[in-house]
């Protein structure tokens, strides 16, 4: 008997400890989850706010490149004033090495710091800033002034015609990212930055940057550059050995395909789950000798006056069971070994019971998170949705309002498709598929037509990820309204190619129009007939009537020009008071020379303007393909020429290439 209580009671001391060890280990396990998913959190929030100061450097120095462009001393090349005003401006924007300036063949002639014959000319910086006509970055490299490890902008300086006479540029010091990140106060010990170029060399790092920049990335990390979206986190040893969470960024620079540089921050993994493992060990041990006493105790008991006490115990054990961790033996705790057993229960009950209240603090927190996310979302500027079984289960007000519908007219089993316009739903579909086929695809980011409940169709764009909802797979994601923007993108690609005062097509516009004509005139075997025109005169009207005078006679004389030609024909504005037009199918020249006594005779008209009068005339140069030219350029040039002759013998008169 004696033998059968001591085993029974060793299997009810294991019985009830197992389930509390298991919680132990699965709470560890738990917290060790929980503590690394919040270090990549952290690790990627502090990614983004370093690359959104970067981001935000890249703007404000493409901002102030192209306002340096434009002064008058980078326009003229003054140097020693640019010199002057570089180094004022280098002392008021430290985030800068050095601001330059070189000509077009690449010679510097002006540096806030001092320097040497230096050439840019085969730096990648300045080509592409020459053949773009626009804002370009650079590689890293060291700077031969500075000696620091730098990143070049530079955006061209152009004369009155558009043309490249230059490029002004400045070196962003990388080190400044490093002193932003040792500010960062929550970082671990051991946590590292590391900055990366296009080719994935180490431009900088913190800390040891001096042992490690200029060298290659490790593979395992450059699979996972590459292979990712432009930021996200992952597991990998870095390039001293330890082991560490890494949460990067991709940075692009607009129209660009590939990035120009990427940045990672690392937290050691040891670090993320140091407490966690401490929390485990501790409450490991802890149960451990519990355990051990509680074995030992029972071991010990060797009458028959335990039984009742330990239906006591058992009845205890069987409530804790049960989930009712507040149950308690209610034995006397100095009751010899039973009670020392007694003890051990109790304070594991106790121990379970903090544990369960821990539990629901976290189901009541994660609750409160819940309400928190839809009380920003409520209040959110942008439209925000939780799609599953292709109807929406969460929109917020300002999803239902850019659609035109209420939130309850939304959530009433609506399925997306109501809102997609039939010819772009396939690629809705297959967008959302992606993130609801289980299969965690990657964050999403597409634009397509919507269509509001009154019919109206827009254009909306969406930036989407997986989600869950009741424990199954959902579509989440933003919405916004780019209508607007859609219509500013057609109207700047619109003004690229029209003047913007007469609506006339530019010169850009009429060289592509005249390679048309003349392949059209080759094919044909007809002639066609280019006409450089400038006005006679207008410089009186701007000074004696003002320049709202001199826009509304050249709007009105585009008018008149237009009313002179076919409509297959074309006039454009090539410059302040001069124009080109291509007449096709010219059989004759005489027919040019009809053309352009017509536009005489019609902007020399008076231009009545407020009260007043203003009188232009024309002079016209007259160049005809194939007879004087087969070539663009040579045919716009022989015309141009031709215009001067005209002007020169009396103005407001025509002159052909061939007839002096």
């Amino acid at each position: 008997m004696m033998k059968s209580v001591r085993i029974q009671l060793l299997i009810l001391v294991f019985a009830v400890a197992l389930p509390a060890l298991g919680i132990i280990v699965y709470s560890g396990y738990e917290r060790q989850r929980h503590d690394v998913e919040t270090t990549k959190a952290n690790a990627l929030i502090m990614a983004q706010g370093l690359g959104n100061d970067h981001e935000n450097d890249v703007e404000t120095t493409r901002r102030f490149l192209r306002t340096l462009a434009r002064l008058p001393v980078l326009q003229s090349r003054d140097a020693a004033a640019c010199n002057k005003l570089f180094r004022e401006l280098l002392r008021d924007n430290p985030q800068y090495t050095t601001i330059y300036a070189a000509d077009r063949y690449g010679r510097m002639y002006a540096n806030a710091l001092p320097f040497s014959s230096i050439s840019i000319k085969q730096s990648n910086y300045f080509q592409e800033a020459v053949r773009t006509k626009s804002f370009s970055a650079g590689n890293y490299f060291i700077g031969k002034i500075t000696g620091r490890a730098v990143q070049p902008f530079a955006f061209p300086v152009t004369d009155s015609g558009g043309r490249v006479t230059g490029v002004v540029a400045v070196s962003l010091d990388l080190e400044k990212y490093g002193r932003g990140f040792e500010k960062i106060t929550q970082l671990p010990k051991g946590s590292t930055l590391n900055l990366l170029d296009r080719n994935y060399t180490r431009l900088y790092r913190y800390p040891d940057n001096e042992k490690y920049v200029g060298q290659a990335d490790l593979p395992e990390m450059i699979r996972e550059l590459s292979k990712g979206p432009r930021e996200g986190v992952f597991t990998a040893v870095g390039v001293d050995g330890t082991r560490r969470i890494f949460a990067y960024r991709q940075f692009f620079l607009e129209g660009d395909s590939s990035p120009y540089v990427y940045l990672r921050i690392g937290i050691p993994e040891e670090q993320a789950l140091a407490f966690a493992r401490k929390c485990f060990l501790r409450n490991l041990v802890l149960v451990m000798v519990s355990l051990v006493v509680a074995v030992l105790t029972a071991w010990l008991l060797a009458h028959l006056l335990i039984v009742r006490r330990l239906d006591r115990l058992v009845d205890a054990s069987m409530k804790v069971g049960q989930g009712d961790f507040s149950t308690r033996t209610g034995l006397d705790h100095e009751g010899g070994e039973l009670g020392q057993l007694a003890r051990s229960f109790d304070e594991m009950a106790q121990s379970l019971e903090k544990k369960e209240r821990d539990r629901r603090q976290a189901v009541e927190a994660l609750r409160e998170s819940e309400i928190k996310f839809k009380s920003y979302a409520e209040q959110a500027f942008v439209g925000v949705y939780l799609l599953q079984d292709e109807v929406f289960k969460y929109v917020n007000p300002k999803f239902a309002e850019m659609f035109g519908y209420t939130v309850e007219e939304c959530l009433k089993d609506m399925s997306f498709k109501t809102l997609v316009y039939t010819e772009d739903l396939a690629n809705v579909t297959e967008q959302i598929g992606k993130r609801t086929a289980g299969n965690e695809a990657d964050f999403v980011h597409y634009s397509f037509r919507g269509v509001k409940k009154n019919g109206q169709i827009f254009d909306v764009e969406v930036y989407g990820s997986s989600s869950i909802h009741e424990g199954r797979i959902a579509a989440a994601g933003t919405i916004l309204d780019i209508t607007e923007r859609k219509r500013a993108e057609e109207e700047i690609k619109r003004l690229a190619t029209h003047d913007a005062l007469t609506d006339l097509p530019t010169m850009r516009l009429a060289r592509d129009r005249l390679k048309l004509a003349i392949s059209l005139a080759r094919r044909n075997q007809t002639m066609l007939a280019v006409m450089f025109i400038d006005l006679d005169d207008f410089k009186k009207v701007n000074d004696t009537l003002g320049h709202d005078a001199g826009d509304y006679v050249l709007k009105q004389v585009a008018g008149r020009m237009l009313g002179c030609v076919r409509s297959s024909d074309t006039v454009a504005r090539v410059g302040g008071d001069e124009f080109l037009i291509i007449a096709n199918d010219v059989h004759i020249p005489k027919i040019a020379e009809q053309i352009a006594g017509k536009v005489i005779k019609s902007v020399s008209s008076p231009i009545a303007f407020n009260g007043g009068q203003a009188s232009v005339g024309t002079s016209i140069g007259i160049a005809l393909y194939p007879n004087d030219s087969q070539d663009i350029d040579h045919l716009i040039k022989q015309a141009d020429e031709a215009m001067y002759r005209a002007k020169n013998s009396g103005k407001n008169s025509c002159r052909f290439v061939n007839n002096g």
